[in-house]
């Protein structure tokens, strides 16, 4: 039904089932008579999702069959964030490094670190480390991405550096994701779109600087601009294109309307901040829907969980759970499905709206002509 009427149809038939059963039982306490009208074209409607779920999960099903498929990390940490913050940048590149190797004897084609996994510009050429061979932090990954033999994307920070007119230093912080090819070379780069009001900005703190000094905590991030499409190459060098919704921004239509012309999501996130509670769970389930809603694939890691492969038609495979340890290997099939939702199904809530609002002006013009009489 997602890929129908996207998430608010499934809401819809969830209240009307509801609505229906509650109306039954309350009739029956009062010995009323029941509303069989009513009943079914509520069971009818129930039906007839589960007939055309199951006929939609087997064409599916078919065709993904013979669909090409790539294998992909699966890489996550049991870690909070006061483990996580008191970490240095080495210590925890150290971390997902050590992850990454568990999975090499499976040979992935992508390896993906979640969202801030890196405390450093995954793209800086500047400064040679110790801790990392010498190298510096580009040429690091780079190498990683050709030894491996994979397409690797990073989730980290970025820090750009420059002069405002009156010549004083600034910083300007993005919330960024970088690839790098399989032939060991930096790729492309993506700056979330949609900062997470409070977390990562504050609101109206550009109009009212003094509102930064007011609230301690939150971050002072900029939003991207553009939404990139990512290249990228399997095993048997055929392409293939994905898009990056970083954190929540997978679970806002609006913004993966922008990012459905891939062939693949791949949402990155970091829930350690909901620390050992529902939202996790809440979160990756909101996310799983745009799959279906869209008919795209979904690869989803989370630093500390809920990690997992999504197909087009919504079957979550390799699920993790939160704050445990991960380091595997899952296939995704690169399948693009048509659906309803993209062609016009995004308009059933409006739909609904209008509706509610005939039904509102023919209840009141029915009122009317009864007074009248």
């Amino acid at each position: 039904l997602a890929s129908v009427t996207g998430v608010t149809g499934v809401s819809y038939l969830i209240f009307l089932v509801n609505a229906a059963l509650a109306e039954a039982m309350y009739r029956a306490m009062e010995g009323q008579k029941q509303p069989i009208r009513t009943h079914a074209i509520v069971f009818a409607l129930f039906a007839l999702n589960l007939v055309f779920g199951a006929w939609r999960t087997n064409a599916i099903e078919a065709e993904l069959q013979n669909a090409r498929t790539i294998n992909a990390a699966i890489i996550q940490q049991n870690t909070n964030m006061e483990t996580r913050m008191s970490e240095s940048v080495f210590d925890t590149i150290d971390g997902w490094v050590s992850r990454t190797e568990k999975t090499a004897h499976l040979s992935p084609d992508l390896v993906v670190w979640p969202e801030g996994s890196v405390h450093v510009n995954p793209d800086n050429d500047r400064g040679r480390h110790k801790r990392l061979d010498r190298k510096t932090p580009r040429k690091y990954f780079e190498a990683m991405a050709k030894t491996g033999d994979y397409h690797f994307l990073i989730g980290g920070g970025t820090v750009e550096r420059g002069r405002d007119a009156d010549g004083r230093k600034t910083r300007t912080l993005y919330n960024s994701a970088y690839s790098f090819s399989r032939l060991g070379q930096l790729g492309q780069r993506y700056d979330k779109m949609v900062p997470l009001p409070f977390g990562e900005y504050i609101p109206f703190s550009d109009t009212f600087p003094a509102l930064k000094d007011i609230i301690q905590g939150p971050g002072d991030f900029k939003p991207g601009t553009v939404a990139t499409v990512f290249q990228a190459k399997d095993a048997n060098g055929q392409p293939y294109t994905y898009t990056v919704p970083i954190c929540y921004e997978a679970i806002l239509t609006d913004q993966m309307w922008k990012m459905a012309d891939a062939d693949l999501f791949i949402n990155i996130t970091n829930d350690a901040w909901f620390g050992d509670t529902a939202s996790p769970h809440q979160h990756a389930m909101l996310a799983a829907a745009m799959a279906t809603q869209f008919g795209r694939p979904m690869l989803r890691i989370a630093y500390t969980g809920m990690s997992f492969v999504v197909d087009p038609h919504g079957r979550i495979r390799g699920e993790t759970e939160p704050f445990s340890e991960a380091a595997t290997v899952e296939s995704i099939p690169l399948l693009q499905v048509d659906t309803v939702f993209r062609r016009g199904g995004w308009l059933f809530p409006y739909l609904c709206l209008v509706g509610v609002l005939l039904a509102f002006g023919f209840a009141r013009r029915q009122g009317a002509e009864l007074t009248e009489e």
